[in-house]
Order: C-alpha cells, then structure tokens, then sequence
C-alpha cells in the first residue's frame, strides 16, 4: 500500500513546530509550482519520495516527471540530511535544498557534480513567485 502525506492550507493552526514548519513550506511551494505551470514555464509537479526503509525527502519538484529539485525541511540542522544526499545520488537530481526555520543561514556545497543548500527558508521562499 503506498502511504501518502495530507497538508493543510491552514498550516498555522497546527501545533507541533517541525510539522507546521513542513506545511507552511509545503503551502509556498505548491504556490510557486501552480504560479509556473500557469505561466506556462513547464510541465512542473511537486510530490515527496519515500522508500520500504523509511528513507524520506520532505518535496521533489519535477519538470516533465524528472526530479529537478529535492528539498527538505528542518528546524535548524545545519548538516545536510542523509536522506537528502542519498536521493539526489540515487536520482541524479542537479539540486538539493535544505530549508531551515533558523535564520541567517545560507551554506552552498558541491558534491559529486551536484548542488547542495543549507539556507534559512525565509531567505530562500522569498526568492519563489
């Protein structure tokens, strides 16, 4: 049985942090995807990824149903998520992008010819439609 993930556009109702945190990104990233496809910059998707062994990343933008971007949602680890690398390897996915609800950060990696982020989400979704 595939699992699926519910967010609610009303993310600020919800209590626990790390969860309202993954839906308020959730809430601006369906915007911007919704905003390109309505201006015609793509067949673009947002979904998440999850295998058998539980290893997840939180968002995957896809452009013609190839993965362009992963991102994930943290509080505040500044060390990127294995998760993360693990995926944009296995995938081949040009950039991976780790949000964090701290501020004042903004760390840009390279490894194995792909592009890593650790940036402060509100730096970062200020830059989205």
């Amino acid at each position: 049985m595939k699992e699926s993930k519910a967010y609610l556009y009303d993310w600020a109702e919800i209590e626990e942090l790390p969860v309202r945190f993954e839906n308020f990104i959730a809430s601006h990233l369906l915007k911007a995807v919704k905003t390109w496809r309505s201006l015609g910059d793509g067949d673009i998707a947002l979904c998440y990824i999850r295998d058998r062994e539980k290893r997840e990343v939180d968002f995957v933008i896809l452009e013609r149903n190839r993965p362009v971007c992963l991102i994930e949602a943290k509080l505040s680890d500044e060390y990127c998520s294995k998760n993360l690398l693990y995926y944009q390897a296995k995938l081949d996915t040009p950039v991976a992008i780790q949000l964090l609800h701290k501020s004042g950060i903004e760390k840009r990696m390279r490894k194995n010819g792909r592009i890593q982020w650790i940036v402060s989400a509100d730096k970062w979704l200020a830059a989205l439609p």
